[in-house]
């Protein structure tokens, strides 16, 4: 009786195994089917972000600019050969530069949404997050007679704010085997827009000026590391965010097609 019941227990392992395989083939089928790949593959890179986020956290500088000037947070990657972000001087007048820019380390992505395939095999993603602070190190002085300047102030607090969104949008060309999806390239980036708050009093400057140059360096650097920079660890290298949503497909979507208009509707 005892091996009979042995054997009655075994059979019922083997047959809740097997339906366990097909439950999960036939939930893989159904989203083939039903043109939800998307769907499934945005659910799994929604799950991933806080590996993402951590990579980034881990490889981003904590500064980028002139690292030789002003003791910016560290560690501090050069920027346009170490120069300075940003610098202007108008004889008799004023000067005014920006250093450094930290808190890129601040920075997370809190969404990454791909869309179906156009009839192209074309697929938009698209990138939300924001940075948490972008303190920039900002010399802003008058200039009077033989154009001596004198500081008016020089601090990190003045720009560029804090919980700065930014919206970047990108395609991918999406096909047949892997790696699914490859050729990444730009198609739009937003970012809230910078502010002075420090009050400049005596001279007439062109804050957007200075506000835009920075933006356009914290974009630069936004886009690269969401395109071209290989700092995700896998399998005990370094990755690209495409690499790494190709091996997330790889691993865990083996039936991956690329996904267009949905054949069940």
């Amino acid at each position: 009786i005892n091996a009979e019941y042995g054997n009655t227990k075994n059979r019922n392992k083997k047959y809740t195994h097997r339906m366990s395989s097909c439950v999960l083939l036939s939930i893989l089928f159904f989203c083939v089917c039903s043109g939800s790949l998307i769907d499934v593959l945005n659910g799994i890179i929604k799950a991933e972000l806080p590996t993402i986020n951590t990579a980034i956290h881990q490889h981003v500088p904590s500064s980028v600019g002139n690292c030789n000037d002003n003791n910016p947070p560290q560690p501090c990657d050069c920027y346009n050969g170490c120069a300075d972000l940003y610098y202007i001087h108008k004889p008799w007048e004023y000067k005014a530069y920006a250093r450094w820019i930290t808190g890129l380390q601040t920075g997370n992505l809190s969404s990454v949404i791909f869309s179906e395939a156009d009839a192209g095999g074309i697929i938009t993603v698209s990138v939300s997050g924001l940075f948490q602070q972008l303190p920039l190190s900002l010399w802003i002085g008058e200039c009077f007679t033989f154009d001596q300047c004198s500081i008016l102030w020089d601090n990190t607090y003045g720009c560029c704010g804090t919980n700065k969104h930014f919206q970047v949008y990108v395609s991918v060309n999406c096909g047949a085997t892997y790696p699914w999806l490859t050729d990444i390239r730009l198609d739009n980036i937003t970012l809230d827009q910078f502010e002075i708050t420090e009050k400049i009093i005596g001279i007439s400057i062109n804050i957007k000026d200075i506000t835009d140059n920075i933006q356009s360096v914290v974009s630069t650097l936004l886009t690269q590391y969401l395109t071209t920079e290989q700092f995700i660890p896998l399998n005990g290298t370094k990755v690209t965010v495409l690499d790494f949503v190709n091996s997330e497909i790889q691993q865990r979507l083996p039936l991956f097609k690329c996904p267009s208009t949905p054949l069940i509707h």
